[in-house]
């Protein structure tokens, strides 16, 4: 039986062919204590240290009981842009703004400029208030270019009005190319 942090060749302890040049340690899992041989990478074979401290089914567990937020093996900062252009920020459970995270498609997550918007009232956010963009860029969160609208109806009625002065402003343009080609 090999002694806590023996280190061997992979040949001499009979791994398979493509790993018998590789070093291996004799250790210890940190969270069941079950004893295995793991690998070292090269640059920890001075300090002894294996490339991971759980066993496979330890570290299975740990993957499943969601190490959330910044434990999380996937962690890329808690902020990404939708398909739709809008920010998304992660809030930790612990947050007073987390009643606000949605729960569905992207748990524990909430829209960036109701963040804000939230943060500068110093409450959270009801469901059926609307955070509109003034100047209609989606990621543009400063609070100068944010407005709380109490309903969705009003905004429905802004973006619509938008919308045609932005045809209208297509046109137009279309037109005076027009006009000034038959100069």
């Amino acid at each position: 039986m090999p002694i806590l942090g023996q280190i061997s060749k992979g040949k001499q302890i009979g791994k398979i062919h493509s790993q018998r040049s590789m070093n291996f340690i004799w250790t210890a899992c940190k969270n069941c204590g079950k004893e295995r041989w793991a690998y070292i990478l090269s640059r920890n074979l001075s300090e002894g240290k294996p490339e991971h401290s759980h066993c496979l089914k330890c570290s299975g567990t740990l993957i499943k009981k969601g190490s959330i937020g910044t434990s999380s093996m996937g962690w890329k900062g808690g902020r990404f842009k939708t398909k739709a252009g809008y920010i998304l920020v992660w809030l930790a459970p612990i947050d007073f703004f987390y009643p606000m995270a949605r729960f569905r498609g992207s748990a524990g997550y909430v829209f960036e400029h109701r963040l804000i918007m939230a943060k500068h009232l110093q409450r959270c956010l009801l469901p059926w208030e609307i955070v509109h963009h003034r100047n209609g860029i989606k990621d543009d969160n400063r609070i100068e270019n944010l407005q709380l609208l109490p309903n969705s109806a009003i905004h429905i009625v802004d973006a619509r009005v938008k919308l045609y002065i932005k045809k209208l402003e297509k046109r137009i343009t279309e037109l005076e190319v027009k006009l000034h080609d038959r100069k």
